[in-house]
């Protein structure tokens, strides 16, 4: 059930190459993005002059955001770093026999795909029912950016989930300490997913928290101009509201999940080094055999999961606060200029 979720997260992954297939067809989908980008630009730039200052530097960071990810999954990783997505593949597999991920989860990995191509579909219609034609020459190349964007942020939340689960099936086996190099086994492969999944996937987090940012504080101030209702009619902008408003839930949910189950998977791997220490106790009292429990303690501190964003910062609860202080300081910013 593990790697069947990951692998019905990456489903139409195909044709968009954000999955492993021949090496020279990302660099040729790379291509086509980024001449659909320069077409696209030059379509807009009648609509970015009527942005405000505000409103363009925060369309730019989205708009380089997307790019950026579609360059970082496209080259770097499909096309350097393909190896990666085997190994990974091949290392859940060999843990596939412990726990695994419930049913209920998988069909709620279903549900969230469901619930963005309707959001997306409906949000696309209606900007065809405003503008026509044009919004394929303008807006439809970045709708196809959010999408490997929006892949590669739930499948990160699905291999989360998974480290959590084996991570929590090792503290039970722990409990009996003849299971000790099984444990120390599987927690030198768990750490192995674990880097491998900061080496694909750190970035896409980071890039996420600036796209969700910049893609939040943009709407902010859209929203809060007289002059959208002048532009919309009632129907059409409640559908566009309601449409932005979803997707920006959507991506700040899976954003904010996958932030708690980094924390989740160190907290997890605290209470198994917590346990550790306690039979390192009593086999000192008991068996008077410091030397040798020493070592068992330095063998596992050496597997601790440390997950960050690029290499930039760590990923952990804070950083929840972290990026809730900066939106808010943003949107003070943003207010000062509205009453200057």
């Amino acid at each position: 059930m593990d790697v069947k979720t990951i692998k019905a997260c990456l489903c139409l992954g195909k044709l968009f190459a954000i999955v492993p297939i021949q090496k020279f067809y990302p660099i040729f989908v790379f291509l086509v993005y980024t001449i659909c980008e320069i077409y696209s630009l030059y379509q807009r730039r009648v609509i970015y002059v009527g942005f405000s200052a505000v409103q363009l530097v925060l369309k730019i960071v989205v708009d380089v955001s997307l790019y950026f990810h579609t360059f970082h999954v496209l080259i770097i990783v499909m096309s350097f770093k393909r190896d990666k997505w085997a190994k990974l593949f091949k290392i859940l597999t060999k843990l596939e026999s412990q726990s695994q991920l419930s049913r209920r989860f998988f069909c709620l990995v279903v549900g969230v795909h469901i619930l963005f191509f309707i959001n997306t579909s409906v949000n696309i219609s209606t900007w065809i029912g405003l503008i026509g034609d044009y919004f394929l020459k303008c807006y439809l190349v970045e709708f196809l950016e959010i999408y490997p964007l929006f892949v590669y942020v739930i499948s990160s939340s699905v291999i989360l989930k998974i480290l959590v689960e084996k991570y929590k099936h090792q503290n039970r086996l722990l409990t009996d300490f003849s299971n000790y190099k099984t444990v120390k086994t599987n927690l030198f492969l768990l750490n192995q997913v674990v880097q491998i999944f900061n080496e694909i996937f750190g970035w896409t987090i980071l890039v996420t928290i600036f796209f969700c940012v910049a893609r939040t504080l943009m709407y902010f101030d859209i929203f809060s101009k007289d002059s959208f209702s002048k532009n919309f009619n009632i129907r059409q902008g409640s559908i566009y509201f309601v449409t932005n408003l979803t997707s920006g839930l959507l991506f700040w949910t899976l954003l904010l999940y996958v932030i708690y189950l980094c924390d989740l998977v160190a907290k997890e791997f605290d209470q198994i080094l917590n346990l550790a220490y306690k039979i390192e106790t009593w086999s000192v009292i008991f068996d008077n055999n410091l030397r040798k429990n020493q070592e068992i303690m330095k063998e596992i501190l050496n597997h601790r999961p440390n997950f960050t964003a690029a290499r930039f910062f760590t990923i952990n609860r804070s950083t929840i606060f972290t990026i809730c202080n900066s939106l808010t300081s943003f949107l003070i910013i943003i207010i000062q200029f509205k009453i200057n």
